[in-house]
C-alpha cells in the first residue's frame, strides 16, 4: 500500500485543486527509438489534440497531461508551453515536483517508466528548473513506489526561486522526454506526467539557480546532450569553471549516469596536481585512464579542498533480478545516491573543478534496460552527464539564475607530451652522437 509522504501529497495537492480537463495543443511524438546524439530528439514532435487539467490555487499550481500509452521499448517526447498559464512573474516557488502517474494518480516509478529528462525552460535558459532519471531515490519501483519522491525539490526554508529575477516576462516551456525500459511486446501502460509547484509567500527570500554544466567533449562536440566520452576502462575525467557573482550555496544536488561512477569530487579551486600524481597511463577519449581510482581521488583530497563528493554510503543504482515476466529485465537501474558537502561561500570569479572517476564497464549491466548508459555503438566510450545544480543565495539582488560553462577537459594532453619529450631526449641524443659519429 502507497502511504505517501507529506511533501508527495502536498505536491499533488487534492481533487478539488484541478480544474475540469480541457483539450489544448500540445507537441507530442512517440517512437521505437533512442533520441539521436545530434537532435537530442526521439522523434519530429508534431501538433496534437491532448487533454490538459489545470491546477491554479493560491499556493498551488499545477498541469496535467494525458492520459498516453506505451509499450516496452517505447521513448516519448513532449513540450508544451501550457505552464506559463499558470505561473506569473510576481510568483516565487519554493518547491516543485514531475511525476508519471497511473490513470488514478499513483506514482509510477523506475523501471518500468524512465523520465530521462524534464526540463523547464525559462526564456533561453532551459533547465530552469529540471528533473532526471537519476534522482530516482530508493530501492523499490514499479507503481506506487516511494522512490519517486526523488523527483520532489525544495528550497530551504525561507527561500523561493522566483519566476522572474528582473520582474521581465520570459515563457516557460516544459520539454519531456521518457522512455518505458521494459522489454519488447510488454502491454501497453498508460501514463499521465503531472507538474506541480508550491509557492511560498511575501516574505520569502530569493535564491538563484545556478548549472555548473560540463564542458563541451573533445570526442562528441556535435552531441545534443552535451555529454562527454568516458572509455569502458577506469578513468578520471575533471574540468573547471568560474562563479559567475558572489553568494552562498544553500542546496547542490548532482545529475549524472550512476551505473558507471565510482566517486564525483567538487573541489575549491584548480586541480594542483600532476597528471603523473593522479595516475594517469594515458589518455582516451574526455579522461585519463588510471590502475588506481582509490589512489587517484586520494591524491586530489589531500591537496585541496573538496566541497563535495558522492557518499559511498548510500546506493547511487539498484540491481533487479526476477521480474522478466512483467517486462522489466534483470540488471542496474540508476538511483540518486547522495552528497556529502560542506559549506561554501564564493566570490565572483572564485574557480571551481568537477572531478569524475568511473568505474570500468561491467558485463552485468544491463544497458538497454536503463537506457541511460548510452554507450555509442563502434566506439569504445560511454557518453556521460556529470552536472551539479545549485540554489545560491546570491550576496546582490541584480543577479539571475544561469548556466555556468566549464572550460575545457583538463586531460593531460599537454602534461604527457611533456613527459614523452622528456622521454624522447636521450633518444635524440643518442641518434645525435651516432650520426656525429658516423
Amino acid at each position: 500500500m502507497f502511504r505517501a509522504p507529506k511533501a508527495f501529497t502536498e505536491s499533488f495537492g487534492t481533487e478539488a485543486s484541478w480544474g475540469p480537463p480541457v483539450s489544448m495543443s500540445t507537441l507530442y511524438c512517440q517512437a521505437k527509438a533512442r533520441p539521436t546524439p545530434n537532435s537530442g530528439r526521439v522523434c519530429g514532435t508534431t501538433l496534437t489534440r491532448s487533454s490538459i487539467a489545470f491546477a491554479n490555487h493560491k499556493v498551488f499550481r499545477g498541469i496535467r497531461l494525458g492520459p498516453f500509452r506505451s509499450v516496452g521499448q517505447s521513448w516519448h517526447s513532449l513540450r508544451t508551453e501550457a505552464f506559463d498559464q499558470v505561473l506569473s512573474t510576481h510568483d516565487c516557488i519554493k518547491s516543485y515536483m514531475g511525476s508519471l502517474i497511473t490513470a488514478d494518480y499513483m506514482p509510477i516509478g523506475f523501471p518500468p517508466l524512465h523520465m530521462h529528462h524534464l526540463h523547464i525552460e525559462r526564456g533561453r535558459f532551459n533547465h530552469w528548473l529540471e528533473l532526471h532519471g537519476d534522482y530516482s531515490n530508493g530501492s523499490d519501483f514499479g507503481v506506487g513506489s516511494m522512490s519517486s519522491m526523488g523527483y520532489y525539490k525544495h528550497l530551504p526554508a525561507g527561500f523561493c526561486l522566483p519566476v522572474s529575477d528582473d520582474g521581465s516576462k520570459e515563457v516557460i516551456t516544459v520539454d519531456l522526454t521518457m522512455n518505458d525500459v521494459r522489454t519488447y511486446l510488454s502491454p501497453a501502460h498508460t501514463w499521465i506526467f503531472q507538474l506541480t509547484v508550491l509557492l511560498a509567500g511575501s516574505n520569502c527570500k530569493h535564491a538563484r539557480k545556478l548549472w555548473l554544466q560540463s564542458p563541451a567533449s573533445t570526442v562528441w562536440m556535435w552531441d545534443a546532450f552535451g555529454r562527454y566520452a568516458i572509455p569502458d576502462t577506469q578513468s578520471v575525467s575533471w574540468w573547471s569553471g568560474l562563479m559567475p557573482y558572489a553568494g552562498q550555496v544553500l542546496t547542490l544536488w548532482l545529475h549524472s549516469h550512476r551505473i558507471r561512477v565510482y566517486n564525483i569530487l567538487l573541489i575549491e579551486g584548480t586541480l594542483s596536481l600532476r597528471c603523473a600524481e593522479l595516475g594517469i597511463r594515458y589518455v582516451l577519449g574526455d579522461a585519463g585512464v588510471v590502475a588506481n581510482l582509490s589512489a587517484s581521488l586520494e591524491a586530489v583530497s589531500r591537496r585541496n579542498r573538496v566541497i563535495c563528493r558522492t557518499s559511498l554510503h548510500v546506493a547511487s543504482s539498484i540491481n533487479v533480478v526476477g521480474y522478466t515476466s512483467t517486462g522489466v529485465s534483470d540488471g542496474g537501474y540508476d538511483r540518486s545516491g547522495a552528497l556529502d558537502c560542506a559549506p561554501w561561500t564564493f566570490d565572483t570569479g572564485d574557480r571551481f573543478t568537477v572531478v569524475a572517476a568511473h568505474h570500468a564497464l561491467s558485463s552485468s549491466v544491463v544497458q538497454n534496460s536503463t537506457s541511460v548508459q548510452s554507450r555509442v555503438e563502434s566506439n569504445p566510450f560511454t557518453a556521460q552527464h556529470t552536472d551539479f545544480f545549485i540554489f545560491v543565495r546570491p550576496q546582490e539582488n541584480n543577479t539571475l539564475s544561469s548556466l555556468v560553462v566549464a572550460d575545457n577537459f583538463l586531460v593531460c594532453q599537454n602534461d604527457l607530451r611533456a613527459h614523452i619529450l622528456l622521454l624522447l631526449l636521450p633518444l635524440c641524443f643518442a641518434f645525435r652522437g651516432f650520426f656525429r659519429g658516423r
